[in-house]
């Protein structure tokens, strides 16, 4: 697996570089406790709404217009809908995850633009970071197809969204972001478990999309998020590919895949503090284009 950033750049990864104008607004992160919590009514806010309010029983199938389930993973399933927002002349699914551990991960999946000359376009998996941020916010801010306008109240098109090369799925993890629910994770490694079991579920129910390589790429607190995603799939798929060399694969296993991860990425991340934050003084007091510190405040962190 490469871990290499070039292929960011390729996808329009100075969209991501406009995230500085976002922290000029106000905060964006959205929390929820047990329920999502959703923004303060607007016209596309309210539909947003609709669409994806985590009150829909999950047992009813009359809500959603598919419910995908394989044998190799029993008691989990994949609840699908066709959203309507955005670019509505793009193809987009949305839904859950919904897992035996009460674990309900919501998600939002933007086809690549001209598919048709896309065919083996990539699989980009987005994870904000925060920890705490719903993806909606790359979605709608950031990289996704549409930006809300000023005003909050109407969305235009956006002309660097990633999914002009590549297909995009927002999800929001870690449990109780965003539009996602249920008991929480604490360890970052069975977070990890649950986006290799969507992504099972999605090839399963979208095998159309699995022809291309598959990138996960986060920001901020992504620095933890993305790792732990990355060394669950990596292990997963090695003990199947390793049970499948064998002849050991039972007919229930053999409907999972080895997933296609090609790349990983993190923009501004966090992964240790306690080595990274040795460097501020660096950035602080000896930038390219001038200091942001005083040389007093300079020597007082470098006597820290």
């Amino acid at each position: 697996m490469k871990t290499t950033s070039h292929i960011a750049w390729s996808l329009g990864v100075a969209a991501l570089m406009q995230i500085t104008a976002v922290a000029a607004s106000p905060p964006q992160h959205v929390f929820a406790l047990h329920r999502p919590q959703v923004p303060e009514p607007s016209v596309d806010a309210a539909t947003l709404q609709a669409h994806h309010t985590a009150s829909d029983n999950t047992s009813s199938s009359t809500k959603w217009e598919r419910i995908e389930s394989i044998p190799a993973l029993p008691n989990q399933q994949l609840r699908i809908k066709q959203p309507k927002l955005c670019d509505t002349n793009l193809t987009q699914y949305s839904g859950y995850l919904d897992t035996d551990k009460d674990h309900h991960f919501f998600f939002w999946f933007f086809e690549a633009r001209n598919v048709s000359k896309n065919k083996d376009a990539p699989v980009i998996l987005w994870m904000n970071g925060g920890p705490g941020c719903s993806s909606s916010l790359g979605a709608l801010m950031e990289h996704g197809p549409c930006r809300v306008d000023k005003g909050g109240k109407t969305m235009s098109l956006h002309r660097y969204g990633w999914n002009d090369q590549a297909h995009i799925i927002f999800i929001d993890q870690p449990l109780n972001v965003g539009f996602s629910y249920g008991k929480r994770v604490f360890d970052s490694y069975t977070a990890g478990e649950d986006v290799y079991n969507f992504l099972q579920l999605f090839y399963h129910a979208f095998p159309e999309y699995s022809n291309g390589d598959l990138h996960i790429f986060s920001e901020s607190y992504g620095g933890h998020f993305v790792p732990a995603t990355a060394k669950a799939i990596q292990e997963k798929n090695t003990e199947y590919s390793e049970k499948q060399r064998l002849g050991l694969l039972s007919p229930a296993e053999g409907q999972k895949r080895v997933l296609p991860l090609t790349s990983i990425g993190i923009g501004n991340g966090i992964t240790d503090p306690l080595i990274q934050y040795k460097s501020y003084s660096t950035i602080a007091c000896n930038s390219t284009y001038e200091p942001v510190l005083t040389k007093d405040q300079c020597d007082y962190i470098d006597e820290l």
